[in-house]
């Protein structure tokens, strides 16, 4: 009986690291994903040049001087469609004071455009793909889990990183002493 439990165990791990393997590759296109351009450290995201949903290269360093929120996410996550709409209040909100959010999606251009064109996204969403996902490791996601929020000071310095999915009261308990 014990012999039999294992190999159906062993058959469920191999059919799901399958399945899993096969859905993540799914959402590939057939155009090479895009690479982050580095012109300086690694650790540092501010460093780092990802195409926009227009194939339009930006430089994160063109967000100096702001507070930033990068959110690296997918379509097919479903923690990170459920924080979406916070991120687009808080935007809004928090514009006017210095505060810019950018998602880094990991996930194909196609599907990303159409998802920020029917929820209104507010805010820059730069295409990471698989590279995007390097990006979020680089910066501590060791296990590679969306969503994941990094939160930048006004020097570019990482204050806060976050695995999952963050409320709104997280996400303002981190900005707000920084806009005192």
């Amino acid at each position: 009986m014990k012999k039999r439990t294992l190999i159906i165990l062993l058959l469920v791990a191999l059919i799901s690291g399958g399945s899993t393997h096969y859905y993540l590759n799914s959402f590939a296109e057939d155009t090479e994903a895009p690479q982050p351009q580095e012109t300086g450290q690694k650790s540092n995201p501010m460093n780092v040049t990802l195409l926009d949903l227009d194939g339009v290269p930006h430089n994160m360093s063109k967000w100096r001087g702001n507070i930033v929120v990068l959110n690296f996410w997918a379509t097919w996550c479903p923690p990170c469609r459920r924080e979406i709409p916070t991120l687009i209040s808080l935007q809004d909100e928090l514009e006017d004071q210095g505060v810019q959010f950018v998602g880094i999606a990991v996930d194909s251009t196609k599907r990303v455009a159409a998802y920020a064109t029917e929820h209104n996204i507010n805010y820059p969403i730069l295409q990471g793909e698989g590279a995007g996902l390097d990006l979020s490791v680089a910066l501590g996601n060791k296990q590679s889990i969306l969503p994941y929020t990094v939160i930048l000071n006004r020097s570019g310095e990482i204050i806060d990183r976050h695995t999952g999915e963050e409320t709104r009261e997280q996400l303002l308990a981190q900005i707000n002493p920084m806009l005192q």
